[in-house]
């Protein structure tokens, strides 16, 4: 890709051997135009609650009821008083991959159950059952697919795009037919009292299983179906991931090399990310 005007131009390709993004960044009018766009994006997006406050009162000096009452009028939703007993939540939490990418989402589902009262669920793989069900203790429901065979792919692919060898063999059409499976997976997760398809439990919710349904979801982004098992639900969504994956100016996108650029290093970090998520 190719982007820029007459104040900066930046471009970048798929490196053929590390699978990831080359970026090269250059400012050509030498006048901070980047780091002036960079401070009007966080300026607009810090600032836009203190905006619906008075211009007379700072944020940290509005009474709290105060407060509560203008963050209502905001979002169009009342706000809960310290004393209101917090409810109990179904929450699925979505991953694939390794070991390593399931285990910190063991933690987290821990702290939810235990501190908080929270019904959490581990979606994921089921060569993973044993280990969820033993080391943590919450429950578990099998969404299919081999982590092995995923990781293999990855190793052979590691980038944005496949390799040309990988299109010829046809592990494409066999990816996608084992995430269609997850994808599935996760739906049932959101919805079904067991990963037994077959248990009668699923279709009237009654016996000796506890009936499920999502009132939260939970998931790494490489699980792809959070977002469209949300928005069929209507509940919230929490992506997370156990390497950085939002903006941030200490690093620059993990999938990102810089190659070149005359800017800021800090600035350079922050734009990989929106270059990234371009390709």
């Amino acid at each position: 890709f190719s982007v820029g005007n007459e104040s900066f131009r930046t471009g970048g390709k798929v490196s053929k051997t590390s699978g990831r993004l080359d970026i090269s960044l250059n400012e050509t009018a030498n006048k901070g135009y980047l780091a002036k766009a960079l401070g009007t994006t966080l300026h607009h997006h810090l600032h836009t609650l203190r905006k619906s406050t008075t211009d007379q009162d700072e944020p940290d000096q509005v009474p709290r009821p105060v407060l509560e009452t203008r963050v209502s009028a905001v979002t169009g939703m009342p706000v809960a008083s310290q004393t209101t007993p917090k409810p109990k939540l179904n929450i699925v939490v979505m991953v694939i991959g390794s070991r390593g990418d399931i285990q910190p989402f063991l933690k987290l589902g821990k702290l939810l159950k235990e501190e908080h009262g929270h019904r959490v669920r581990i979606a994921t793989h089921p060569a993973f059952k044993t280990f969820v069900e033993q080391d943590s203790g919450l429950e578990f429901f099998s969404v299919g697919g081999d982590p092995a065979e995923l990781m293999a792919f990855m190793v052979k692919n590691p980038g944005l795009v496949p390799s040309l060898s990988t299109v010829k063999a046809g592990e494409i059409g066999r990816k996608r037919d084992s995430m269609f499976e997850m994808f599935k997976g996760f739906w049932r997760a959101c919805i079904n009292a067991t990963d037994d398809e077959h248990n009668p439990a699923n279709r009237s919710m009654m016996e000796a299983w506890n009936p499920f349904v999502a009132d939260a979801i939970i998931a790494n982004p490489p699980s792809f179906a959070h977002v469209h098992c949300a928005e069929r639900l209507g509940i919230p969504l929490h992506l997370m991931f156990t390497f950085p994956y939002s903006p941030t100016q200490q690093f620059p996108h993990p999938l990102a090399n810089i190659k070149t650029t005359n800017v800021d290093t800090n600035y350079t970090n922050f734009m990989s990310y929106p270059l990234v998520e371009m390709m």
